[in-house]
């Protein structure tokens, strides 16, 4: 029996009106816990094999904190660097591949050049213009090598750069720089602590609907033995997981996780549980059928199918691209409904997988064509991190199975077998066999010989 488990996350707005106080402290605490956040950085940068504990206790003893704020602080840190270094990884793969096809436009170069050397007669003007051509290339190369052995540099010493509040927005407006940096505080739970959280616990009112909360104050006011004072208290709803984090609450199964964060003048409540169940209560069941599902440029194509792979239903959905909010909002409806539409049919749902997508991302050069170019900017703005975080959250929630499936020639073979024979679009066509090839069914594209 297998058992899943996911972190998710949830958030909501922190009315004024009913959490003055706990503005307040934050207002009050967030430098405070930024200074040590910024100290903490500059000893992990320095001394990246320092004991956590050893750091936890210099941090309570510097700023007056309790063990599980420094312990907060720390894991933020770290979240922060590891973070970094994941970023400079793929800086890495990219520069790799930029390196890669210079140095094939090199060759190519190169071999042009001794055509022209062993021709018969040599134009000047264009043999000037390939050395100056090959010349640029050759230093454009340099300084991408060099680039990767800075970055790699700072990966195997653990020392990644990191500006707290962003380098761009310290040299805009040094006063917006201080406020974005000073805009957060966590507090890290741990499961078997109350509510699942010692510094920051949640209580439900079942007659209103809502959840109060209590901060422990920190930076020495936690010393204090009056209640009032070791204490800030507010409220808040969530318009979404109420229900489990209800259930967290009352069975002690996870973690409760929170920050406060302040942006745009605005105050949110943001919370992190760990949820699990195992294979036994999933609703859908791949041998039944399976949704697939293809993904594009503003469309959903969506195709299913049944037991023995044949193609059931087809339809397609619309939303915005390259629009932000709206465009994630949109999505979240569709796929919404996907899920509904897969468990009212106790199917599995298929997705290419994300890995395939981001290494065909990171390989996509300077277009020549106008459809290169076209192709390029829409696999760059394809919001599929999103798309594929949506799917993935939305189907533990709901108790569907998601299957990924290697994406190659799905568009080819639905174009080679099924499009014109079923009169299928070619995105309903992929859709199709994204959703048999999660059913384990395997469509061969045969390559023409000419």
């Amino acid at each position: 029996m297998k058992i899943y488990k996911k972190v998710l996350t949830f958030s909501t707005t922190l009315e004024t009106k009913h959490n003055e106080n706990v503005i307040n402290n934050f207002e009050d605490t967030v430098p405070k816990y930024s200074t040590m956040k910024r100290h903490a950085l500059h000893v992990i940068r320095n001394n990246p094999e320092i004991k956590e504990n050893v750091l936890n206790r210099y941090l309570q003893d510097k700023y007056g904190v309790t063990t599980r704020t420094a312990n907060s602080c720390i894991k933020e840190v770290k979240g922060i660097v590891n973070s970094a270094i994941v970023s400079l990884s793929s800086k890495i793969e990219k520069i790799e591949n930029r390196i890669k096809e210079k140095r094939k436009n090199l060759e190519a170069k190169r071999k042009q050049l001794a055509k022209i050397h062993n021709g018969r007669k040599t134009n000047t003007k264009k043999l000037r213009k390939l050395k100056f051509q090959i010349y640029n290339i050759c230093n454009s190369i340099n300084r991408l090598e060099q680039k990767k052995e800075v970055f790699q540099e700072r990966i195997d010493r653990k020392k990644p750069n990191i500006c707290l509040g962003t380098k761009k927005l310290l040299k805009q407006n040094r006063n917006k720089f201080i406020k974005q940096r000073d805009s957060q505080i966590s507090y890290i739970g741990r499961k078997e602590e109350k509510s699942g959280n010692q510094m920051f616990q949640f209580s439900y009112n079942k007659k209103n609907n809502y959840y109060t909360f209590k901060i422990r104050k920190d930076f020495g006011k936690w010393k204090s033995d009056r209640s009032s004072e070791r204490y800030v208290e507010g409220r808040c709803h969530f318009k979404y997981m109420s229900k489990e984090l209800r259930k967290v609450l009352v069975d002690k199964s996870s973690p409760v996780t929170v920050s406060i964060i302040r942006k745009n003048n605005r105050y949110y409540l943001h919370v992190s549980i760990t949820l699990q169940y195992t294979t036994e209560t999933i609703y859908t069941r791949k041998e039944y059928g399976t949704v697939g599902i293809d993904f594009n440029k503003g469309m959903l194509a969506i195709a299913e199918t049944d037991q023995a792979g044949n193609l059931k239903n087809v339809f397609q959905r619309k939303f915005a691209f390259g629009r932000g909010g709206k465009t994630k909002a949109q999505l979240s409806a569709i796929l919404s409904d996907v899920c509904s539409y897969a468990i009212e049919k106790g199917k599995d749902i298929v997705i290419e997988d994300l890995k395939s997508f981001k290494k065909r991302k990171s390989k996509t050069n300077k277009a020549k064509t106008e459809q290169g170019k076209e192709y390029n900017d829409m696999l760059h703005k394809l919001p599929y991190s999103t798309y594929s975080q949506l799917i993935e959250d939305m189907c533990f929630k709901r108790k569907i199975s998601l299957v990924k499936i290697n994406p190659y020639n799905t568009s080819k073979i639905a174009k080679q077998k099924f499009c014109k024979r079923m009169s299928l679009s070619i995105h309903s066509g992929a859709a199709y066999v994204i959703a048999r090839r999660g059913m384990e069914i395997k469509d061969v594209y045969v390559k023409k010989v000419s």
